[in-house]
């Protein structure tokens, strides 16, 4: 099992805020891309 660390969550507010999100709003290319992103870090988990 994984261990949350503050180091870890940091590093995930450090790519959903990034510029690359295009500020995730609701049917946005940057919501498709947090939802690619989240739903590769849970299948990794």
């Amino acid at each position: 099992m994984e261990v949350i660390t503050a180091e870890g969550i940091k590093g995930h507010t450090r790519v959903l805020s990034s510029d690359d999100f295009e500020g995730r709003g609701p049917s946005s290319p940057g919501e498709e891309k947090t939802v690619a992103y989240l739903s590769e870090q849970f299948e990794a988990a």
